[in-house]
């Protein structure tokens, strides 16, 4: 029913919304619409993720997964890959309490190397980015990926995937992998400390493009946009 009613509600829409151009292909898949209807809109980035003064994540070994941990976001692969460089830990951010299972398999992989972390406030969270050794992000799906934008901002290295919309919003800022592998990401990790400053600075211009004021700015300019059809 929930399906239904969205899939009737975009096709009566005058203008649709969508977060990435990845967003908008995918709508076109599977809810087909008039291209014309389209209009994209990128998220923004809390202004609460800044680099902090006297932080220094040069000799950090903490690499920080953030979110929900199910299916596509590929916890496990992320635990494997941490598992495979020696001294690095894991920081789990949010994503509900721990389950049973994921604590085996983090028992197994990464015994005594990782901690989670719960729901952080954005201070927290900023806090934790600027002192990380790197995003590991490796979701084989996302409309956006905010995260991203937030570790970027805060001065944290990002690695993730190459897939549907996180080269849109990571651009050449973060180390994208092109399959979501333990070999893949265990490279990146490898790679990084080759790549740490470039990319921080790569990161700091790309979040600049994302920010709430022009998600709103556009935002209102959509609904300005109806009022005079």
């Amino acid at each position: 029913m929930h399906s239904w009613q969205k899939n009737r509600a975009i096709r009566n829409s005058d203008l649709v919304i969508c977060v990435s151009h990845n967003t908008a292909k995918d709508l076109q898949q599977y809810c087909p619409v008039d291209p014309k209807k389209i209009r994209v809109i990128h998220n923004g980035v809390s202004e609460s993720y800044y680099p902090l003064d006297g932080v220094s994540s040069e000799q950090s070994q903490d690499v920080v997964f953030v979110g929900a941990r199910s299916g596509y976001k590929n916890f496990k692969l992320a635990v494997e890959s941490v598992a495979t460089v020696p001294n690095l830990q894991l920081k789990i951010v949010g994503g509900g309490k721990l389950n049973e299972n994921e604590v085996k398999h983090l028992d197994v992989h990464l015994p005594n190397r990782y901690r989670w972390l719960g729901r952080l406030s954005d201070e927290e969270l900023n806090q934790t980015y600027n002192q990380a050794y790197a995003l590991l992000y490796p979701s084989s799906y996302e409309g956006f990926g905010i995260p991203v934008i937030e570790a970027m901002r805060a001065g944290c290295p990002v690695i993730a995937v190459n897939v549907s919309s996180i080269p849109e919003v990571a651009s050449d800022a973060a180390i994208l992998v092109d399959k979501a592998t333990v070999a893949a990401f265990s490279k990146a990790l490898i790679k990084l400390p080759t790549m740490r400053k470039q990319l921080i600075t790569a990161g700091f211009d790309q979040a600049a493009k994302f920010s709430w004021d022009r998600c709103f700015d556009e935002t209102l300019a959509v609904y300005n946009e109806l009022l005079t059809k």
